[in-house]
């Protein structure tokens, strides 16, 4: 489960930055990529003591249902994600104006 929401997860999330986020694509995957590493040390570092601490079976059904948490992140950004992107418009072209890499 957990291997199945690290790569639904960033697969979902370089899709939907790519998608929404045409002018910045490039700064937005490298950001993308950073935090997906971070967790993914994060978890190796950090699942041995929580094994130690829950137990084979209790980690890994508790790091199953964090992860199927984090997964269903995308649930709201399909219902409220252009109602945020119409929010956020004039920041990002403000942003995109003043970026160093232009497309």
């Amino acid at each position: 489960m957990l291997a199945f929401s690290v790569v639904c997860g960033g697969s979902i999330t370089l899709s939907y930055d790519v998608d929404c986020f045409k002018e910045i694509s490039g700064e937005s995957m490298i950001s993308v990529i950073i935090i997906r590493n971070t967790l993914g040390f994060a978890v190796s570092y950090g699942i041995n003591p929580w094994i130690d601490h829950m137990g084979l079976q209790n980690c890994f059904i508790t790091v199953a249902m964090v992860a199927l948490a984090c997964t269903y992140t995308f649930l709201p950004m399909v219902w409220y994600g252009k109602q945020l992107r119409r929010f956020s418009a004039k920041k990002y072209w403000e942003y995109v104006a003043t970026s160093v890499v232009s497309h």
